[in-house]
């Protein structure tokens, strides 16, 4: 009987050690993701006007292709400056995609280990997306894209 008991406690005691090691590397590896969209609008001079030269203009969604859009590694440069660590390590975890859903958009994709912080860095991305994009010069120069955070990351 004195044999049995030692391989009973021998193997609990392994079994003990498997758990809390696989307990460790999931808390390690356990991964949030978080969302943050961004719309994409767009100001045309209006046929409406008397004045051709009126500033008068009219706003509304555009269907404008985004696809291939992915300023990745310039986020993931800012957010290096502000947040600290390398660019690398942002655009590992990150990712700038079209929204797919017929109206010009981007999802902003971060993953953190907690929730919050994932939430944080999507918004800080998606808030430098919208500083990106917004800056870049459209053509015709009448007609204006301009970009805001429609949905932040919770």
């Amino acid at each position: 009987m004195p044999g049995t008991h030692k391989r009973r406690r021998a193997t609990i005691a392994a079994i003990a050690i498997v758990g809390i090691i696989a307990a460790v590397w999931w808390m390690m590896a356990a991964t949030y993701t978080r969302t943050a969209t961004i719309a994409i609008t767009a100001t045309y001079p209006s046929e409406d006007t008397v004045d051709p030269n009126a500033p008068v203009s009219t706003y509304r969604g555009t269907g404008l292709d985004l696809t291939g859009y992915d300023p990745v590694l310039q986020v993931s440069e800012r957010l290096a400056h502000q947040r600290g660590g390398s660019a690398a390590d942002y655009s590992d975890t990150l990712s700038i995609t079209s929204t797919g859903d017929g109206a010009a958009g981007l999802s902003v994709t971060a993953q953190a280990g907690t929730a919050g912080e994932a939430a944080e860095v999507a918004n800080e991305a998606a808030e430098i997306v919208v500083e990106l994009f917004n800056a870049v010069p459209t053509v015709p120069a009448e007609v204006v894209f301009h970009a805001d955070i429609n949905k932040p990351a919770r």
